[in-house]
Formats: C-alpha cells, structure tokens, sequence
C-alpha cells in the first residue's frame, strides 16, 4: 500500500509539474485553439471589402494572422475575388493540411514567424480573428494575468501594426482586451462595421487584466491613419 500511495503521488508531481511547463511554453502565444469554420465572419468581411474597393483588387494584399487550416484564407477569397492572400499559423500540422487543400495560386500559407512575416512587403488589411484570445480558459476568470495577460495582447498588436500599410485596415474579432486601450491605436481611427452590434463573444479584460463590467464593444475593424513605424 505504501508503495502504491508513493507512485501515486511521484505521477501526480510529474503530471503537474508537466502542466506548469505547458502553461510557460503556450503564453509565448495567443490562440491555441484550431476551431475555425467556412466564412465565420461575413458582416466583417464584406464591410474590409467596401472600404478597401478602391484599390483594384488584383493587387491586394491580405494577411490571415492565424489561419488555422484555411478556411478563413479560402472565405476572404470569396470577398476579394484577385486578392493576394497570406496565411500564418504557428502550428505546423496546420499549415499541412492547409498546403494539401490548397488549389488557389494567389493563396499562400506558411508557418507563422516574426522575421518571416515581417520580411513580406506591407498588406492592405491584416485579419485577426479569434486569435487574440484565450477562450474557453478566460471563460470562469475574472483576473486572466495567469492565461493570457494584456501584455502578450499589447505586444501582438504592435507586431501587427508593423505589417500594415498606411489606409490599410487591422481587422480584430473576438479578442480579450479592446484595442482602443492599446498604445498602439493611436495611429488609428476605429470603424463600426454595418450589422455588428459587437465585436465578438469572449470575455473582455481590462489592461490590468480584470474582468470588465461592461462586455460590449462595438469595434473590431481599425484603419490606420499614419504612417509606419518601427520597421
């Protein structure tokens, strides 16, 4: 018996010990959920789509910042007929399945690094869309500094912001943290997409990641009024 009650106990020690190294290891990012599925956010898309139908649209340039396993990439398509589009993910797997499925010649897919991204010339709309988030870990919280602090938001943003072109858009849904209290939207004029009361379903955290009272939000499309910085 004492011998069963000492594995028991060195297997529970490992097994949080192993927990604790994956909660460290996934706060290096956003999302790490893969839930997608076919045109998620049409209001949004369409509303990107008129605001950006000035520029001919063979020569845009689109960027899906977690793109799962495309179907994200293969809906703005739908929405920008000539446009080109990128999308990054930093799970491998998904990125495989991505390439498999993949037909389209101005559709493109990579494993998502900064040097990688940030090498590519500036996109006319950057969509982030349910990846900067932690859902359903922030579901039962009201502090999420412990899964996923404002400050890994912040820090996303400001890389985002350094892709986009001057008039270009930052399209951000279903995020914890408003945008607006980001340093970074000074250099952008926010816009309420037609038909959007909100800007998603999980919950929103302060910048001092507490749990906020008021869960709307109506603002999930941003362009940028000046001009770059940074890069």
């Amino acid at each position: 018996m004492g011998d069963l009650r000492k594995n028991v106990s060195s297997w529970l020690r490992r097994r949080r010990g192993l927990q604790a190294l994956k909660r460290r290891y996934y706060r290096r990012y956003d999302q790490i959920s893969n839930d997608t599925k076919p045109d998620r956010y049409p209001e949004v898309f369409a509303y990107a789509s008129k605001l950006l139908s000035r520029t001919p649209s063979d020569v845009l340039r689109l960027l899906s910042f977690g793109c799962s396993t495309g179907e994200e990439c293969v809906s703005l398509r739908g929405y920008f007929p000539g446009a080109w589009i990128d999308g990054v993910d930093v799970n491998k797997k998904n990125i495989r399945v991505c390439e498999a499925r993949n037909q389209d010649p101005r559709i493109r897919f990579d494993v998502s690094t900064k040097n990688l991204v940030a090498s590519r010339p500036f996109y006319d709309a950057v969509f982030a869309m349910s990846v900067l988030c932690r859902w359903p870990q922030t579901k039962e919280v009201e502090n999420s500094a412990g899964v996923y602090p404002f400050e890994k938001f912040d820090e996303t943003v400001r890389f985002l912001d350094s892709l986009v072109r001057p008039n270009g858009l930052l399209v951000i849904y279903n995020a914890n943290f408003r945008f607006t209290d980001s340093d970074t939207s000074e250099h952008y004029e926010a816009l309420r997409a037609p038909g959007l009361a909100d800007s998603g379903f999980v919950h929103l955290f302060s910048k001092e990641n507490l749990k906020l009272r008021d869960q709307c939000y109506p603002y999930c499309v941003f362009r940028k009024l000046d001009e770059p910085h940074g890069r």
